[in-house]
């Protein structure tokens, strides 16, 4: 299976997952990221604000920036690049406005050099025990991961952990990748 046909399966499986069971897994998720030492040590994190059925961000987002953590978000350039903005709120409805793919970035754009942030908590389609991920194709991360030594951590259901992920030789891997079910790292 090539990677836009996985990708279009995952994508509907998460889709089709009923509320609740979206909740208590990402719940389960969220748990066990709380729980890890590098997520603990952080003082800068980078992560994703959630969408489309993604295990759920906006709950850690509130907590890190109660924690006084720096919290980075991505913000997605027209030139098919992202960068970190650094953000200081967590309302959502009025901080916040959605991008052209439907995705909640700051409405205030203070940017941060990938090199100053610890810990990256990215979104993904689909993963491997190899520490693979597979995106939404556009490649953002895949850009912006390589200007950071930053820990990588991948956050996804269980179901989306397949045997073999098609890679290129651009793909970078994760450091660790945390499910409903378990914790997997490099």
């Amino acid at each position: 299976m090539n990677k836009s046909e996985l990708r279009k399966i995952m994508i509907e499986k998460r889709r089709c997952m009923p509320k609740i069971e979206w909740e208590n897994k990402s719940r389960l998720v969220q748990q066990k990221l709380l729980l890890c030492d590098k997520f603990a040590a952080a003082k800068s994190i980078m992560l994703y604000v959630d969408c489309n059925n993604e295990v759920e961000t906006r709950t850690i987002i509130s907590k890190c920036i109660d924690g006084g953590k720096q919290v980075f978000v991505p913000v997605v350039r027209e030139n098919h690049t992202m960068l970190a903005a650094r953000v200081t709120s967590a309302d959502f409805e009025n901080d916040y406005s959605k991008n052209r793919y439907g995705i909640f970035e700051p409405k205030t754009i203070i940017p941060q050099p990938p090199s100053d942030i610890e810990l990256i908590i990215a979104p993904m389609v689909a993963a491997d025990k190899n520490m693979r991920r597979l995106g939404y194709g556009g490649g953002y991360y895949d850009r912006f991961l390589e200007n950071t030594d930053a820990y990588i951590t991948g956050l996804c259901f269980d179901f989306q952990i397949v045997d073999f992920l098609p890679h290129d030789s651009h793909d970078k891997t994760m450091n660790q990748i945390i499910t409903d079910k378990q914790i997997i790292s490099g």
